[in-house]
């Protein structure tokens, strides 16, 4: 079921209809890249090469912010990177 469908039959539906106040459909993007303010070692640079992955601003934002010491909550869609936001300055310091 398409999410189009399942917000009709909410809206729609007696029981739910009086729950959903607002929708809206947002156009995709473009992603917007970021940059790393410290260079990563040479393996985690490697990797991210290895595997075609660019870092997303966010995603550069709170490695930077990790990095200088600072803490950080990242919330974000589902797979839009946070893990790897996370993970890069777990390795870092590792």
């Amino acid at each position: 079921m398409a999410v189009e469908d399942v917000i009709r039959l909410l809206s729609t539906n007696p029981v739910y209809h009086h729950r959903v106040v607002h929708t809206e459909i947002i156009e995709p993007r473009l992603p917007r890249y970021g940059t790393i303010d410290s260079p990563l070692s040479d393996r985690i640079t490697s990797y991210l090469d290895q595997n075609g992955i660019r870092l997303y601003s966010h995603q550069c934002d709170a490695i930077n912010l990790a990095h200088a010491g600072k803490n950080v909550i990242l919330t974000t869609p589902t797979a839009s990177g946070k893990t790897l936001a996370c993970y890069i300055p777990v390795f870092s310091s590792l």
